[in-house]
């Protein structure tokens, strides 16, 4: 697919996030919800995420925390041969910023979310741990900025 010199509005596509098909310095914001937990060459999905990224534009992150329950819960399936998910990498609130930062995004913001809707008995063991350490949730979200 040829690189796309320019975003129009709000475009959507599909395309590897190791090998986006947009030209350098194009995008204001990119949201990356769900998404880097599942990539195995986080390295390149970031390098090519700040390429398009403007200078002084935005990232926004929610991803999966090591420091939640379902990591554990996740273990314990892998073990038995029950997890269905494939590929998933944990992150802790600190290696999430520090990946960001090595690739020259400046970390605004870091925060825990906690889980809604669905494994309810795990989203309140995490809600309680919470309590006690603020970094245990279900998620960590960033917001960065591309330092160019």
């Amino acid at each position: 697919m040829p690189k796309k010199n320019s975003i129009q509005g709000n475009e959507f596509f599909v395309g590897s996030a190791e090998n986006l098909p947009l030209s350098d310095a194009c995008a204001d914001v990119v949201l990356c919800i769900g998404v880097l937990e599942h990539i195995k060459n986080i390295d390149r999905a970031l390098s090519e995420i700040r390429r398009i990224l403007k200078p002084n534009g935005k990232i926004i992150v929610i991803s999966s925390n090591k420091y939640s329950f379902m990591y554990f819960d996740r273990l314990f399936k892998q073990l038995f041969g029950k997890w269905k998910y494939g590929y998933q990498k944990k992150w802790t609130p600190k290696s999430l910023n520090r990946k960001l930062q090595s690739k020259g995004i400046k970390v605004i913001s870091t925060e825990t979310l906690q889980g809604i809707g669905d494994f309810n008995k795990k989203n309140h063991i995490d809600f309680i741990f919470n309590k006690v350490c603020d970094h245990w949730g279900r998620y960590v979200q960033l917001v960065g900025e591309s330092i160019k």
